[in-house]
């Protein structure tokens, strides 16, 4: 049973290379700096020569697209307060003050997330372990 177990950690072993490793660290350093189009190029160009390389591309764009999808939520739930802003009862002005309150502050913690969990997943590429960055959709 346990050969079984070490046999699957074998297979998805790779042997780390310095260069694989700044690859996949720069698809994130560079996220900070030219947004999609630095990891896009690094992913394209390191994907086939690299499995560390390409994990990485496929879990940056996991996280962007992810982040992304949860920001427009908020926009829109940000928006819905708006609309409660407009009618005439307090109760409802008073909800939709609380909504907006709410969506905004989770937007600020987004975003400081998004640039925490980018230096994070700068340092553990460096080091060569894959990380997959929390509230992020699997999807490639």
């Amino acid at each position: 049973m346990s050969t079984d177990i070490e046999n699957n950690m074998h297979q998805y072993a790779e042997p780390q290379n310095k260069d694989d490793n700044t690859m996949a660290m720069l698809i994130y350093l560079l996220s900070l700096f030219s947004g999609i189009i630095g990891p896009l190029i690094i992913w394209l160009i390191k994907k086939s020569d690299s499995k560390l390389v390409d994990r990485a591309g496929k879990n940056y764009f996991n996280f962007a697209i992810s982040y992304f999808l949860w920001t427009i939520a908020l926009g829109i739930i940000c928006l819905i307060g708006f609309f409660f802003l407009l009618t005439e009862a307090t109760a409802l002005v008073v909800i939709g003050f609380i909504i907006i309150f709410i969506a905004v502050l989770a937007l600020f913690a987004l975003s400081i997330l998004q640039l925490v969990f980018t230096i994070i997943a700068c340092v553990k590429y460096m080091n060569g372990q894959e990380y997959l960055i929390p509230l992020s959709l699997r999807m490639f």
